[in-house]
């Protein structure tokens, strides 16, 4: 009779799901996030001394991120990494709005900066490590174990 090894299987496919869940979980670990929330508002609401933002006038960053949060169902978009953010916005813990005129319609842009504080990337590094440790235990006992009886 022989047993499987099953246990030293499962402990090498635990590993693994370790591994891939400390990666597609926090995918962008460490990175600062910059948040935009976007409402259309009626022209006659923008604030005189306000001033108005023509789409066309923005960076590429700043078409882009804005372009997303106005196509997205809820309003938002968030862009991750520094590389990302729009340089004419302004990214704090504190909301700075804007009013963004595009395809001839008014809109109020709220910017706010985000960071996890490094959380997140000590989560992901012991996920990835708990599933090194898990794959190579696993390995070790399924080609060190006589598994026959």
């Amino acid at each position: 009779m022989t047993r499987t090894p099953i246990y030293a299987l499962g402990l090498v496919f635990l590993g693994i799901g370790f591994i891939i869940g400390g990666v597609a979980v926090f995918p962008h670990a460490g990175e600062n996030a910059y948040e935009h929330s976007v409402e259309r508002v009626n022209e006659s609401t923008v604030p005189a001394e306000s001033e108005v933002l023509a789409y066309e006038n923005l960076s590429t960053a700043g078409r882009t991120v804005f372009r997303k949060a106005v196509n997205s169902p809820a309003g938002r978009y968030t862009a991750y990494g520094e590389e990302n953010a729009a340089p004419e916005f302004r990214y704090s813990d504190e909301e700075t709005t804007y009013y963004v005129e595009y395809e001839s319609e008014y809109y109020l842009l709220r910017t706010l900066s985000g960071s996890s504080l490094g959380v997140d990337r000590v989560v992901q590094s012991l996920l990835v490590l708990f599933g090194i440790l898990a794959v190579g235990a696993g390995s070790y006992r399924y080609w060190t174990t006589d598994f026959a009886e």
